[in-house]
């Protein structure tokens, strides 16, 4: 399952599994994925606000595909 994870600020993604997981390009977005239980995990900072946060689920389902979004903060 890939899921995604959206935090509009960087203290809110870094909150999630803290130091695990590697950076991946994805244009514009800070992002970084981990493996866990047999699930790829992509962590996302989006920036505030509406339009920042469903242009990077956009953008992130587009390059990688999402079963599943999560968001934070």
């Amino acid at each position: 399952m890939n899921i995604i994870v959206l935090a509009a600020l960087e203290e809110e993604a870094d909150a999630f599994l803290p130091g695990a997981g590697t950076q991946i390009d994805c244009g514009w977005l800070a992002a970084r994925k981990v493996t866990a239980l047999g699930h790829d995990i992509i962590t996302a900072t989006t920036g505030i606000g509406k339009v920042n946060m469903s242009s990077a689920a956009a953008r992130l389902h587009a390059l990688h595909g999402a079963d599943l979004f999560i968001v934070t903060g």
